[in-house]
């Protein structure tokens, strides 16, 4: 990515130390039609930041997700050219962080197959580590539909499938996310 996709002067890293946080604030809905590109992306970066964490494993790196997601939507389109930035880039996320899962799967099919260990990697327990053991389709549903407070019409955009089908995969996923907490609950108990 060039660095002045986003015009932060640097050698193409967006992290939040080169943003301007005087829009950090700013709703999706304050965007004017004539910002640039960089005041979108600014506005909308702490709710995808927040969104890509709860995508990424313990093994990607959420601000990896955002920038990747950055960079393929602006090599088709500018932000400001785009009805929906936001979620266009919350699906660009969405597909980072499916094929980031995919190709560690297959890294570690290989080291299995080759006979090498895997490097086990710490485990420190958060907020989020029942949420993570879901699936990313799962873990998105309950994210976007219970943290954010996104609608079903949303979700679905996210996830490439019909409204329902997004209804009916957050109400699968609430009840696995509730039997993964009852059965921790029960296991520390005993």
């Amino acid at each position: 990515m060039s660095s002045s996709a986003v015009g932060n002067g640097t050698s193409g890293v967006v992290t939040s130390e080169h943003l301007d946080h005087r829009r950090a604030d700013a709703s999706v809905g304050e965007i004017a039609a004539g910002d640039s590109d960089r005041e979108i992306f600014v506005a909308i970066f702490p709710s995808l930041r927040r969104y890509a964490a709860s995508c990424a494993g313990s093994e990607i790196d959420a601000d990896d997700l955002v920038q990747e997601g950055l960079e393929r939507t602006l090599r088709r389109h500018r932000l400001a050219d785009l009805d929906h930035p936001e979620a266009y880039l919350r699906r660009a996320i969405f597909s980072s962080a499916s094929n980031a899962r995919r190709s560690l799967s297959r890294q570690r099919g290989v080291r299995r197959r080759a006979g090498v260990a895997d490097d086990e990697a710490p485990h420190f327990p958060s907020d989020l580590s029942e949420l993570r053991r879901l699936s990313i389709k799962d873990r998105t549903a309950v994210y976007l539909v219970d943290v954010e407070g996104a609608t079903f019409a949303e979700l679905a955009a996210v996830l490439g499938c019909s409204e329902a089908a997004a209804r009916q995969r957050t109400v699968r996923a609430r009840k696995r996310l509730r039997g993964q907490i009852e059965s921790d609950d029960r296991e520390a108990t005993r």
